[in-house]
């Protein structure tokens, strides 16, 4: 078979194995978890809107947050409006990472890094806060006030 009725194959082939896709602009107008709501100009709301394609837990995966009122694209999966999900946003809240037990995620609130219980806040925290309690008999001891704006810091970025 030459290569371009390979192709032509290939593509016949493709197409008629797929349902046709469906997709839609709209607002996001609530977040809950890992769905949202979205609402259309001319048309009834979409509940549950995944923000993953996928909806079983899974190790390792990338979440986009869209952000409140911003615009979205939403693509049924196999045709189904009960299988929607977030194709696409205008604008983002946050964005979060899990790989394994690890989870990295960034929003307007700040920047939360943990690994299963322990999280990045907590470490730095409790770091300070044993550097604050060392009392130095002769020469100098730790500057109080640094260590506690340093904790003050802490806790503004992470969450």
């Amino acid at each position: 078979m030459a290569a371009e009725d390979a192709l032509n194959e290939y593509t016949r082939l493709a197409s008629n194995s797929h349902k046709k896709a469906s997709t839609f602009t709209g607002t996001v107008t609530e977040i809950t978890g890992n769905t949202c709501t979205v609402e259309f100009e001319n048309d009834a709301p979409f509940y549950e809107v995944r923000l993953n394609v996928i909806v079983d837990e899974v190790e390792n995966s990338i979440t986009i947050l869209p952000k409140v009122n911003s615009a979205v694209i939403v693509s049924l999966v196999d045709g189904l409006e009960t299988e929607a999900y977030v194709a696409q946003c205008s604008e983002i809240d946050g964005v979060r990472v899990i790989i394994g037990t690890v989870e990295f995620t960034v929003t307007s609130a700040g920047v939360t890094v943990k690994k299963g219980t322990d999280s990045l806040k907590d470490v730095f925290t409790l770091m300070i806060q044993a550097v604050m309690k060392i009392v130095v008999l002769y020469g100098e001891g730790p500057d109080y006030d640094k260590l506690t704006q340093a904790l003050t810091k802490i806790q503004n970025i992470l969450v």
